[in-house]
């Protein structure tokens, strides 16, 4: 099949009141090929497994883990400890790569933000390995990463509102319908902004993007007066509404959408693993399912995860999305439940999957230990563990009945 797409590839170009004349393609694949993203992604891991498993190019060390690389198609992002020897053995590698497979990287356009180097140390990296330093911000796929998490607001946010109010005002007086207005914000503002949502964990209120909102009202009606009522404005098509969109839904749709990629396999997303080690002995997937009287000390100030807490809170609470105890309610790093707030005590029965009152069950009922042992292996001290668990649960369901 390859073969078939890639051997003897030619193109032409249509030149209205001339024949086309083909000629070949003899390097890279044809424009909009579906196949070209998978062929670059095989081509390019073998790179980023080779920087991974180099034990002389050290990432940064969360939970046990070392995250050393992210990429996303060509543009790769490294986060390095001891650069100055990580560097010197990265270079070697990125050579050898591009012997191979012709993927070469322009070192003048690269850029490293030195994070707690020595003014020695910052020097080594500009001259001796060609990186254009970034002392203050670094920009990747868009976003800018600031060497000042507090500045990710102003530097990211700030600029693109300040840049939409600016185009809104420029296309106001343009000769476009109101529903022509309303399209407009759905296919040039939406996509800008949602990009934001879902790149940085952001912590906003409807104050923050109560002014875009208002900025974007005043270029539907052109600073006129209102000629349809907010609440019919921004209502679903499916609900007879026109479908304006509302900033802050969005907003907390897309800090939403983490909640339930904690739920997937840390070995799918990288991103998750950073999350899960960073709120160690706790984990994201299993505390957002306690009651807060419920829930340990929080031991974490990573900003995703206080932002994606805070907003599933409020959704719980506000759409009642569980009572308590519920089927997903964790048994293990429960306060209510102090055997269980020790993760060494506990270990062996939570690799076995008893995490939540539903893993109790089977079919209906109880488990036994016999049960759980078919599932891996388990020390007969873990026994006691389960006994104590299980009369956990069994007496809060009874007391949520009574």
């Amino acid at each position: 099949m390859v073969r078939a797409l890639y051997s003897g590839m030619s193109a032409q170009v249509r030149v209205p009141g001339s024949s086309p004349i083909r000629f070949p393609i003899c390097n890279g694949t044809r424009q909009g090929c579906p196949l070209s993203p998978l062929l670059f992604l095989l081509s390019l891991e073998p790179l980023l497994a080779a920087i991974r498993d180099h034990p002389e190019i050290r990432g940064v060390q969360v939970g046990g883990e070392s995250f050393t690389v992210s990429a996303y198609a060509d543009d790769i992002l490294l986060t390095l400890t001891d650069p100055i020897s990580s560097l010197s053995h990265l270079r070697p590698v990125l050579s050898d790569f591009g012997e191979i497979a012709g993927f070469r990287i322009n070192y003048t356009k690269s850029c490293a933000m030195p994070l707690y180097m020595s003014h020695t140390d910052t020097a080594s990296i500009e001259s001796g390995f060609g990186f254009r330093l970034a002392p203050s911000e670094l920009s990747y796929l868009g976003i800018l990463l600031t060497a000042n998490p507090t500045a990710l607001y102003s530097k990211n946010f700030t600029a693109m509102v300040r840049q939409i109010k600016g185009d809104l005002e420029h296309w106001c007086d343009k000769p476009i319908s109101w529903i022509g207005r309303i399209h407009s914000v759905k296919m040039n503002i939406l996509p800008r902004i949602l990009f934001l949502f879902q790149t940085l964990p952001l912590l906003l209120t409807r104050r923050d993007l109560a002014g875009l909102q208002q900025a974007i009202d005043s270029f539907i009606w052109q600073n006129k007066r209102h000629r349809v009522a907010r609440r019919i404005l921004y209502r679903p098509k499916t609900r007879g509404g026109l479908g304006l969109p509302n900033l802050y839904l969005y907003y907390c749709a897309a800090q939403l959408t983490q909640v339930v990629a904690w739920h997937s396999s840390a070995s799918t997303r990288r991103w998750v693993a950073l999350e899960n080690a960073f709120m160690f002995p706790d984990r994201p997937d299993l505390y957002i399912w306690l009651p807060r009287a419920s829930r340990p000390i929080l031991r974490t100030t990573c900003p995703s995860i206080l932002t994606s807490l805070r907003l599933f809170d409020l959704a719980r609470t506000k759409f009642e999305l569980m009572g308590a105890p519920s089927p997903l309610t964790p048994l293990l790093r429960n306060r209510e439940f102090p055997p269980g707030l020790r993760a060494s005590d506990v270990r062996g029965l939570a690799g076995v999957g008893l995490l939540r009152y539903r893993d109790l069950y089977r079919n209906g009922r109880l488990i036994t230990f016999s049960e759980l042992q078919e599932r891996g292996d388990l020390s007969p001290s873990s026994f006691f563990r389960f006994l104590q668990i299980r009369h956990f649960a069994t007496t809060q369901m009874l007391e949520r009945i009574s």
